[in-house]
């Protein structure tokens, strides 16, 4: 067999400098859209694979993250970091929303049944 030429070698670039996510969200319970945006930068590909594996449909899947980052910014208030870590709560919210359209998606085929008793 012929011998095949080494794999060009992707170039190892450093990791991003990340911001503390329990930062963030103490930021976004102020007010602070720049840390909304910054938590939503470095998070969002978490929440949409997530999601997407939860609902296994990807307009789903964006929609629902899309309601986890609204959550997050109505309810930062609420986020203890002595209960858990930044990325914990954020993945519960996700989690969370994502089950209730799996519910609604159950319900709602549930409902479209017609049932004939006759």
């Amino acid at each position: 067999f012929p011998t095949l030429p080494a794999p060009a070698r992707m170039p190892v670039l450093p990791p991003r400098p990340r911001g503390s996510w329990n930062e963030y969200i103490r930021r976004i319970a102020e007010g602070d859209a720049d840390a909304m945006a910054a938590l939503h930068a470095e998070s969002s590909r978490l929440v949409r694979l997530l999601t997407l594996r939860i609902l296994r449909d990807a307009a789903d899947a964006e929609e629902v993250a899309a309601d986890t980052f609204l959550q997050v910014w109505r309810t930062a208030r609420r986020f203890d970091h002595q209960r858990g870590s930044a990325q914990t709560w954020l993945a519960m919210i996700a989690r969370t929303r994502a089950i209730d359209r799996l519910r609604s998606r159950r319900q709602a085929a549930f409902e479209g049944l017609d049932y004939d008793h006759a």
